[in-house]
């Protein structure tokens, strides 16, 4: 579990200065079928979020989502070369993209 947590937060670091990708994915499990209550949640949350900041992403509806998944919880998001797992690991990466990257994208 610490070995992901290291790799989540490196990876932010690292891809902090690279700009927003036109091409973002957001995976999540099928909505109707198969999405429990509290992913159903965590996968709000990320879509209201990249919403919030005005970001592009579009939803990626796996059956096997979970296990696609760095962390093996859903949502993720696949960024460039990046993959980041669950909100709070996202918003950092995206907070520690320069305010020019992430305030063009809402509008200032």
């Amino acid at each position: 579990m610490s070995v992901i947590l290291v790799t989540n937060t490196v990876e932010c670091e690292v891809g902090a200065n690279e700009p927003w990708p036109d091409d973002v994915k957001l995976y999540q499990p099928l909505e109707t079928e198969q999405i429990l209550l509290p992913d159903n949640a965590s996968c709000l949350s990320v879509q209201a979020f990249l919403r919030m900041c005005k970001l592009k992403y579009e939803i990626v509806y796996k059956k096997n989502a979970e296990n696609m998944s760095p962390s093996g919880r859903v949502p993720f998001v696949k960024c460039g070369a990046f993959i980041i797992s669950e909100l709070e690991p996202l918003t950092s990466f995206v907070a520690q993209k320069p305010k020019h990257i992430v305030l063009r994208h809402i509008g200032y």
